[in-house]
């Protein structure tokens, strides 16, 4: 029997459209060297490159760093809790708040959010207004 493994994710949350080339928040599980408590996450802007018939996503792509190929949920499966929609920002403004998210002295040198919640606070200057907030 042929080990088990996922060829690809849906996009959360549940409903949402995926589609080549919008971004999403990679949300993975921090790992046990960063001495963080269990069930700690790291949130990552990546930019969807690759998708099933069935709309879910099989490739991605760092949106910050400039990576020349991309990644495969089917390689990346086990550390992966979910693919977060983030259609509700500016593409080119987010991308540029990921990029200037770097480690300390290490300015050319993107890094990820040490939690979910610290992504949404920092992209929240990239997103685009609503309807209800123009009016």
């Amino acid at each position: 029997m042929p080990p088990y493994k996922i060829l690809s994710l849906p996009l959360s949350p549940p409903g949402a459209v995926a589609r080549r080339g919008s971004l999403a928040l990679l949300i993975t599980k921090a790992p046990s060297y960063a001495r963080r408590p269990d069930g700690a996450q790291e949130a990552t802007l990546v930019c969807l490159t690759g998708l099933t018939r069935s709309g879910e996503i099989r490739t991605y792509r760092p949106a910050a760093r400039e990576q020349g190929y991309d990644s495969r949920v089917e390689r990346d499966w086990r550390e992966i809790d979910a693919f977060v929609d983030a259609s509700s920002l500016d593409p080119e403004r987010a991308i540029e708040v990921a990029r200037a998210h770097t480690w300390p002295g290490h300015p050319d040198s993107p890094r990820h959010w040490e939690s979910f919640a610290e992504a949404k606070e920092a992209l929240r200057v990239a997103r685009r207004p609503t309807n209800e907030e123009q009016s």
